[in-house]
């Protein structure tokens, strides 16, 4: 195993100490241990940083609704795109959203010691078609971090369409960012810095309060997160 993600395996390995699900067929928090599973798996067989990676985004991709979050991250840009450029910008922040997620777990996992990582209740509205999965991630300073997991319902499964930390919102960040680079230059340019990958200017990493001190003008709330409260359904 990679050592560089020892703390991420100790971390899925205590999540999964939890009971499993009674819904385990069609629960929004199955298929998260059921991707923790997996990773577990993968992250025992890498090699390298960049394997151990490449294996969480290949798990993750189809876990999460990558295409409805493009979406919201370029309304209201994205009504005025032909389809091939809404295929290509899917795909782009597709590849950045996912790394994003990567880093924002890794840098909150102490190094050195197991982490104290507990997954929650499952919130499910009344529709049956929207869920919360909380989790709480004990960081490196001592101090709980809460992940928490918007979830869709698309027939039998569901996707991750959104990652709240600490109340902060992943897309609703990406959403705020985009619209500034969109305003400040052109969506030519935000293509371009997609296309160059970690090293371009932009769109930046979303911010996290407890670790960035960003300002109240770039950390956007996530208010859906308390409205997926219909029907709270517990999981041991």
């Amino acid at each position: 195993m990679y050592a560089g993600w020892v703390g991420a395996s100790l971390f899925f390995v205590i999540l999964l100490a939890a009971p499993p699900s009674a819904l385990a067929n069609t629960s929004p928090r199955a298929q998260l241990e059921d991707f923790f599973r997996k990773a577990t798996t993968a992250l025992s067989q890498a090699t390298d940083r960049s394997q151990a990676e490449d294996a969480i985004r290949r798990l993750a991709r189809p876990l999460f609704d990558i295409s409805g979050a493009a979406r919201r991250a370029l309304e209201p840009e994205w009504r005025t795109r032909s389809l091939a450029e809404r295929e290509e910008f899917t795909r782009l922040f597709g590849d950045h959203l996912l790394r994003t997620y990567i880093s924002m777990v890794r840098g909150r996992l102490p190094r050195g010691q197991p982490p104290t990582i507990r997954l929650g209740a499952e919130t499910i509205d009344a529709g049956g078609r929207v869920a919360l999965v909380r989790t709480m991630v004990r960081g490196k300073d001592g101090a709980d971090v809460r992940f928490d997991y918007l979830m869709t319902r698309a027939k039998a499964d569901w996707s991750v369409s959104d990652v709240i930390v600490d109340g902060v919102s992943l897309i609703a960040n990406y959403r705020a960012q985009v619209a500034q680079v969109l305003r400040r230059s052109s969506y030519g340019a935000l293509v371009a810095r997609l296309r160059a990958g970690p090293s371009a200017d932009g769109p930046p990493s979303v911010p996290v309060p407890a670790e960035s001190g960003a300002t109240a003008g770039r950390v956007v709330p996530y208010p859906a997160a308390q409205r997926a409260a219909s029907r709270q359904v517990e999981v041991p």
